[in-house]
């Protein structure tokens, strides 16, 4: 079969329009497949137990949160468990208070810390409270130490029972028993 010029023209045209359709049909599945990414070669953190972290945990306002030094803290349902802390309150850029006890909780839906065994809490203008358990509410604002509890500002120092305050240190309510020696 010998081809004129015009059937050779023809078939050419058809190879090259039938290559493109070829291509450009190539290219449009390819743009349709599901394009997998790497992952990430960390796996994740599955323990309960961490050792020797900080804990950014949120505070009453958007620009407040405690940084908790911790040596150790438990994963529970709804809450962990921390030991051997020693932490700062910031509210607005500023140091509002120090804190340090042997342990305690956080529970992460309501943000309520609880720390107990030799708790010590000082506020930033030097008043302090040394319990055997401190309280520390955002949502009612309030601070409740019990155990043993010793309030120390520049003018008195109390022991007591029980001790609420709010979060400025401005208000207290003494509760039980109550010794105040006013100082000079």
């Amino acid at each position: 079969m010998v081809l004129n010029r015009k059937q050779w023209s023809v078939w050419i045209i058809t190879f090259l329009i039938s290559t493109i359709v070829i291509f450009y049909l190539v290219s449009i599945y390819q743009s349709f497949q599901v394009k997998l990414k790497p992952r990430a070669t960390v796996p994740p953190i599955t323990a309960d137990l961490l050792q020797e972290i900080k804990l950014k945990i949120p505070g009453v306002n958007k620009n407040s949160y405690w940084d908790l030094y911790v040596d150790q803290t438990e994963n529970e349902a709804g809450y962990a468990r921390i030991f051997n802390i020693k932490g700062e309150y910031f509210c607005d850029g500023k140091l509002r208070y120090k804190l340090t006890a042997v342990s305690g909780r956080i529970n992460w839906d309501s943000q309520i810390l609880i720390v107990n065994g030799g708790v010590c809490l000082i506020s930033e203008d030097g008043k302090e409270i040394q319990a055997g358990e401190v309280t520390w509410d955002p949502k009612q604002q309030k601070i409740i130490a019990e155990k043993l509890v010793t309030y120390k500002d520049q003018v008195m120092v109390a022991s007591t029972e029980k001790f609420t305050t709010d979060l400025e240190f401005n208000k207290g309510l003494f509760s039980g028993l109550t010794k105040v020696r006013y100082l000079r």
